[in-house]
């Protein structure tokens, strides 16, 4: 399952604990609200407060520090990387989170797609709306095509009600008119 970053061996040889780096709230929002470089060593440190607000400090001003911070970062490996970790552990907050804003960057739109699909989404059938128009569109790239794909049917596996006969029909019909 996942690693073992740091643990305390008692005498019986019994694994007794892990460590996780903690930041605290009031210092994960001031690196969030540094605006005065925009290094990749400064979206790095975004990244770990980002992390570190997500899994222990989820409110209203910790969500809209981390949707300004996302809109506003320019290095595109800094938003794919937090996409990708906000839809792996935090499912909830990354559909509250990801929705709100559409990445246009191609390199990142693909872990963006792949993100919001992982997301606990309350309108799912919406969010298929959508991934099938951008896997049509041939103005997209090829690789965010691919993505929308990989996320339609990573999201049609999860959700039974999208397997309907109705929507197996439609998504049949759907999938022929691309191969044309």
């Amino acid at each position: 399952s996942s690693q073992v970053l740091f643990a305390v061996v008692d005498p019986n040889c019994a694994l007794v604990g892990c460590v996780k780096q903690k930041l605290s709230q009031s210092f994960c929002q001031a690196i969030l609200q540094t605006t005065e470089s925009s290094s990749s060593l400064l979206s790095y440190f975004k990244f770990l407060a980002v992390k570190s607000l997500a899994e222990g400090y989820v409110n209203d001003e910790n969500r809209t520090l981390i949707t300004n911070w996302l809109k506003s970062e320019s290095l595109w490996r800094a938003r794919a990387s937090t996409y990708k970790m906000l839809a792996e552990s935090h499912p909830e907050l990354a559909a509250q989170i990801l929705t709100q804003s559409v990445e246009k960057h191609p390199l990142a739109r693909g872990e963006w797609l792949k993100a919001v699909s992982q997301a606990d989404l309350a309108d799912k059938a919406n969010w298929v709306r959508q991934l099938k128009e951008i896997a049509s569109s041939v103005s997209e790239p090829t690789m965010v095509r691919e993505s929308a794909l990989s996320s339609l049917l990573s999201l049609l596996k999860r959700t039974p009600t999208l397997r309907s006969q109705d929507e197996r029909t439609s998504l049949v019909l759907w999938a022929w008119s691309l191969a044309r």
